[in-house]
């Protein structure tokens, strides 16, 4: 008899890395005959391909804050009924909105089946709320019979907390589709500005976590002149990113892109991948970037980047920045007091030494190998273990 599985996500949203994780796992699982049930919580016209059921619990994106309680509450008798109702033997939660619900549905509306919820960013990051939603996601920590982290570092600080049932399963990247996605066409001005600049390109949301103020600032101080960089993806900054290109005359060499649904093509054909976080739990761009064999530029943030870019060193040993790693170059961690001039030094110095530097640059366009440690083949293992 096949095993059911419900895997819970608040959607499916093309854009959301987690989104794409949970998709990916899903119908993974599905081609290896597992009974795949996904449940969301808000409905989306554009939503990553699965494989498996779909029940939408259709709440209104926009509903009133103080009635996060209550919508918690629903969310866990809706979890529960489905699950007994349909004889789920795991649930699987990504992220806290989905997390703290799953577990409420074991504890309050008696849900009979296995609880794994997955953590996907830094534990400090998610624990930094007032005292009662610190109490309240700690406890569902506790109350899974399984905690899964994205990232080894993950794992480490819950520990720190206490925790013991918990499993690191990085996230899942599928290697070959990255490349197939790849091959598609580039619009004319951007194949344009590749013949006559050198290229670095960062993707992500465009709100505080990802700091593109930084990145452009530092960008604007390379003294080299053929240089471009391009900015993809949508958020609550992009009017202050844009003026700020505006501020700082760079409108012929800055480039942001909010309707783009297939970034492949403009990784492939840049040069080099900058990630400028303040934090993260993975980091699942920086393994598309090394899949196409592009060099890496990243913060080095508390969890994700070092595990990936630079896995010699410990977590506990202080780098001289910029460290040039393995498969990547990092660069100092950006602390919360907002003073960001040292960081945004090296990684000025990091771009433009990858520029100047034949040698560099091809030191760091061999990143497949590191790429392939992510792949579905040695990810959806780990999975099938727990579930």
């Amino acid at each position: 008899m096949k095993k059911k599985i419900l895997l819970i996500i608040a959607s499916l949203k093309v854009g959301g890395g987690a989104e794409r994780v949970a998709a990916k796992i899903g119908s993974e699982l599905f081609d290896r005959g597992y009974d795949i049930h996904y449940m969301t919580f808000y409905d989306n016209k554009n939503n990553y391909l699965f494989k498996g059921n779909h029940y939408c619990l259709n709440e209104d994106v926009k509903a009133d804050p103080i009635s996060k309680g209550t919508k918690l509450l629903l969310r866990a008798k809706k979890i529960a009924q489905y699950c007994n109702y349909n004889e789920i033997d795991t649930c699987i939660g990504f992220m806290e909105a989905s997390n703290i619900p799953l577990v409420a549905s074991r504890k309050i509306f008696k849900n009979k089946s296995r609880i794994i919820i997955s953590v996907h960013d830094d534990p400090d990051n998610i624990l930094k709320g007032n005292i009662i939603e610190r109490y309240i996601i700690k406890k569902a920590y506790f109350g899974a019979d399984l905690v899964v982290g994205v990232s080894l570092k993950i794992e480490q600080k819950l520990r720190g907390h206490g925790l013991r049932n918990i499993k690191t399963i990085y996230n899942i990247n599928d290697i070959k589709e990255f490349s197939d996605l790849s091959h598609s066409p580039l619009p004319k001005n951007i194949l344009s500005i590749k013949k006559s600049n050198y290229v670095f390109i960062s993707i992500g949301r465009l709100v505080d976590q990802k700091n593109h103020a930084s990145l452009i600032k530092a960008f604007n101080e390379i003294p080299l002149k053929k240089k471009f960089l391009i900015l993809i993806g949508r958020g609550e900054n992009e009017v202050f990113l844009r003026d700020l290109v505006s501020k700082l005359k760079l409108g012929r060499k800055v480039l942001i892109l909010t309707d783009v649904d297939n970034v492949y093509p403009y990784l492939k054909h840049s040069d080099c991948f900058v990630l400028s976080s303040r934090h993260e739990g993975f980091g699942l761009v920086i393994v598309e970037a090394l899949s196409l064999n592009i060099p890496v530029i990243s913060t080095d943030c508390e969890v994700g980047p070092r595990e990936l870019l630079a896995p010699e060193v410990s977590f506990e040993k202080k780098l001289k920045y910029p460290y040039y790693g393995k498969y990547g170059i990092l660069i100092k961690p950006f602390d919360n007091q907002g003073h960001y001039r040292i960081q945004e030094e090296q990684l000025k110095e990091a771009m433009t030494q990858i520029m100047k530097d034949n040698l560099l640059r091809r030191r760091y366009s061999k990143g497949l190998k590191r790429a392939r440690d992510f792949d579905i083949k040695e990810i959806i293992g780990e999975w099938e273990r727990v579930i």
